[in-house]
């Protein structure tokens, strides 16, 4: 039995795990490579945010989000 996590089942986490792997499967043109990699690095930050913030309890909480 696969182990779910709280932040899993928001939807703004999904949304953004969405976002995130749209950036790692979509081809930038060559010149563009940096807002690929700010993208990515950006969209994986925001992801790794929410699951922190889902952990905290409350005032340290709403100062997260």
């Amino acid at each position: 039995m696969a182990r779910s996590f709280p932040h899993e089942r928001l939807s703004c986490y999904q949304r953004a795990l969405t976002v995130s792997r749209w950036f790692r499967s979509v081809d930038f043109p060559s010149g563009d490579a940096d807002l690929k990699s700010q993208g990515k690095r950006a969209a994986s930050s925001i992801v790794l945010n929410i699951a922190e913030g889902s952990r905290m309890q409350g005032r340290n909480r709403r100062k997260h989000f």
